[in-house]
């Protein structure tokens, strides 16, 4: 079965990526995330080190997860910056999973920062940057990280009840 992921699957998440799963209570949400991170080698182009999946609930399903998929570790309730900045520094890719956690989350800006605007990652190291130079065929060179500095939109303009929309352009 995971043959068909890894060879047949039609999306490939680049990491790193932040993907919402939204539906009416009962509606499957764990169920596909359990899922996803059951074939997770065959739906991310990088090998996954460690999933953290964070509850507010402990279900009967969590254990299943925890006896079918490896490098799995829970966590009840949202964790803290600093925690998810101690995991995010650890070697690999990792997963965060925040399960029936929205509210909480949706109360913490850094959070919601962190999973709907910042490309959340440590800074590749020298090593890093030097294999993947050389993978590119370049000159072996230390790249410094970039940096993602917002830009000011100068085209926003406020909606009401009479905004009309039209195509601009040839």
């Amino acid at each position: 079965m995971n043959t068909w992921w890894e060879n047949e699957s039609l999306i490939k998440f680049e990491t790193p990526t932040s993907i919402f799963i939204v539906a009416p209570s009962g509606g499957g949400k764990t169920e596909l995330t359990k899922q996803i991170l059951k074939h997770v080698n065959g739906v991310f182009n990088t090998p996954t080190s460690k999933i953290y999946f964070c509850y507010s609930i402990w279900q009967k399903l969590y254990t299943d997860m925890q006896n079918e998929i490896k490098n799995i570790h829970f966590y009840e309730g949202l964790p803290s910056m600093t925690e998810i900045n101690d995991w995010g520094a650890e070697e690999g890719h990792k997963i965060l999973v925040l399960d029936d956690l929205v509210i909480k989350g949706g109360n913490s800006e850094e959070l919601v920062h962190m999973m709907c605007v910042a490309r959340y990652r440590k800074p590749p190291t020298e090593k890093e940057n030097m294999i993947k130079n050389k993978q590119d065929g370049g000159e072996v060179t230390i790249t410094p990280p970039s940096t993602n500095t917002p830009r000011k939109d100068t085209t926003h303009k406020p909606m009401n009840k009479n905004t009309r929309f039209t195509r601009s352009g040839a």
